[in-house]
């Protein structure tokens, strides 16, 4: 769904999947602050629709977050991107990292969005699409299962995960240990040791990314299947 800002004519893309129903939601403009007014229309629920948790609550939200713990849908966050601007999420407890970071992602055109609450960035990234997130082992736990924010992505929708770069800024873990990765279903591990590598560690992993989906875009395209 696109939505245009009445005051500066700013264009923004929101995913119709993110949108509740006929409701309206209130959104600010990122560029002049003017209040934005989106409404997806209802629509008819599909054979054996109801209207309990399972039906509305994303499978990989649920898996993470107790029920109790759950916004309704039409407050959850909207994170408005202007269309074609990539969106990354710094899910970090160090704000002295999310300074340094912040500038490193604006260089590279994100419009970046800061959320030290795991369980509330498990909420953005269900509501928003971003290509990059950024997150920490702090505090460090015996088991990664126990980290919140990588337990919700590994129960993400293929469709939705392959289009995220996963990095963790980790303490324990060291730079590049592919194999460390893979068993952590990350694409980037960088130590906290080793951030001034971190610009072109991600350039390198962004580009690799990219690459490796770009045979499977054009085939899921010609095949309509994305």
């Amino acid at each position: 769904m696109k939505i245009t800002c009445s005051s500066c004519q700013a264009v923004f893309s929101v995913p119709d999947e993110r949108m509740p129903p006929g409701k309206t939601v209130r959104i600010t403009c990122l560029k002049c602050g003017n209040p934005i007014h989106a409404r997806l229309p209802a629509t008819e629920p599909g054979p054996g629709a109801g209207n309990s948790a399972e039906s509305t609550t994303p499978a990989a939200v649920a898996a993470v977050i107790p029920a109790e713990d759950l916004t309704d849908q039409e407050n959850r966050p909207f994170d408005l991107v202007e269309e074609a601007t990539p969106a990354a999420l710094m899910c970090l407890q160090d704000p002295e990292l999310v300074r340094n970071l912040a500038p490193i992602l604006a260089d590279r055109g994100y419009h970046p969005r800061e959320e030290a609450d795991r369980q509330t960035a498990c909420l953005w990234w269900e509501q928003n699409e971003y290509a990059l997130v950024l997150t920490d082992d702090d505090p460090p736990a015996a088991d990664p299962a126990r980290h919140l924010l990588l337990a919700y992505a590994r129960r993400l929708p293929m469709h939705r995960r392959r289009e995220t770069l996963l990095c963790l800024i980790s303490r324990s873990q060291d730079t590049m240990d592919g194999i460390r990765a893979f068993q952590m279903e990350l694409e980037l591990i960088v130590n906290r040791g080793d951030l001034e590598r971190l610009p072109l560690l991600l350039d390198r992993a962004i580009a690799e990314q990219r690459s490796g989906y770009a045979v499977f875009r054009q085939v899921g395209k010609e095949r309509g299947l994305l």
